[in-house]
């Protein structure tokens, strides 16, 4: 049986005492504790290898060394492991992580030591997010469960003996409250054509965004292929901006899922789309060749609030309203909370294929809603 090695060893050279320890390369190195005492000494070198302070698991590891491969999909172990273990990091989530990690992450801990992030540090860096770089709190605590994220998995992997990041209290969630329209409102909005300047396009992509509660990408990705007799096929979402160009990706939380829509309103939306080819657009200018741009659907959506006397700026209605209208449209008529989740797009594979199965009576009171606005 091979000899048990300590995790470290306090020895007196001269006048001073030090530690000796091997890193994460198996190689075997030293630090002045910087005490003449021996029990002192055995006592720093305990807290030293309590709080990560010596390089056992490359405590010493300067953190842009560690986070050189991070949020880089194909070679970010993160990021496999959590494939492997059937979870799901979208493209645009990692590609954000990586952009603030290079922004505001490595300016302020890139030279420094794992071991040596403290709890400090961290929540001095957290409010300088929002006073130095004028952040949101909400963005700022965004972007600190990112540090917080990473220095989770170094101690889960050994490399620290703790996370100090889990001990730094969020910051208040500041953002405005979503504001969201009535039903009478909504029947204003959707009566005839004049708020949307005679823009059926505009009109329609808005109506099937407060029928379902489709994300904007949603609604721009749908084709013709997605709409059936009795409903519509999410499973798309089109991005128009970021390095790759325009292109069709998956949802957001990566679910596919039919949401039952009246006849009528599918009616309408196959006028719309009249001869072009399964793969066409829906919402397009260019005869489905390309969707309607999302600032076109923003701007035409708030000439549209205006026409009908609707203060957006100071109730903070927005294109994401009409995901806050459906749902709590649906609660209030009694239906579950998680029927409604589903229609409106759960975070989880495991719930949508859990409940895409809907009882004719929840389809029913659904589609007697949606058929008051889609009238």
């Amino acid at each position: 049986m091979g000899r048990h090695r300590n995790a470290f060893s306090v020895y007196r050279s001269y006048d001073c005492y030090y530690v000796r320890f091997y890193d994460g390369n198996d190689i075997r190195r030293q630090r002045a504790l910087g005490t003449k005492n021996k029990t002192t000494a055995h006592r720093i070198a305990a807290e030293w290898y309590r709080d990560g302070k010596l390089a056992w698991g490359n405590g010493q590891l300067r953190f842009a060394s560690y986070a050189r491969d991070w949020w880089i999909p194909g070679k970010c172990k993160y990021i496999l492991g959590e494939e492997l273990r059937g979870g799901s990091l979208s493209p645009d989530y990692c590609r954000n992580c990586r952009s603030w990690l290079e922004r505001y992450i490595l300016p302020r801990f890139g030279r420094t030591r794992l071991c040596n992030i403290s709890v400090a540090q961290a929540e001095r860096w957290l409010f300088d997010l929002v006073f130095e770089y004028d952040l949101a709190n909400k963005t700022a605590n965004n972007i600190f469960s990112v540090l917080s994220t990473m220095l989770g998995e170094a101690k889960r992997t050994g490399y620290l003996s703790r996370n100090p990041c889990e001990d730094v209290r969020p910051l208040k969630n500041n953002s405005k409250v979503k504001g969201r329209l009535t039903l009478a409102e909504t029947r204003s909005l959707f009566a005839s054509l004049e708020p949307w300047r005679d823009d059926r396009v505009q009109m329609l992509a808005n109506m099937l965004a407060a029928c379902t509660a489709m994300r904007q990408g949603e609604v721009l990705a749908t084709r013709v292929r997605d709409i059936h007799d009795d409903r519509i096929h999410v499973e798309h979402s089109w991005r128009d901006n970021g390095k790759d160009g325009p292109r069709l990706k998956c949802t957001k939380t990566r679910n596919i899922r039919d949401i039952p829509l009246p006849e009528g309103f599918i009616a309408e939306l196959r006028r719309l789309c009249f001869g072009r080819g399964q793969d066409a657009f829906v919402f397009s200018y260019t005869g489905g060749e390309t969707p309607i741009s999302k600032d076109s659907v923003v701007k035409s959506l708030k000439q549209a609030l205006e026409h009908i006397r609707v203060d957006y700026r100071g109730r903070n209605i927005s294109f994401h309203s009409w995901r806050y209208f459906l749902n709590t449209s649906l609660v209030s008529l009694g239906l579950p909370q998680e029927l409604v989740q589903s229609i409106t797009g759960h975070r989880t594979l495991d719930m949508t294929r859990h409940y895409t199965v809907f009882d004719q009576d929840d389809y029913r009171k659904i589609l007697r809603f949606t058929s008051n606005i889609a009238h």
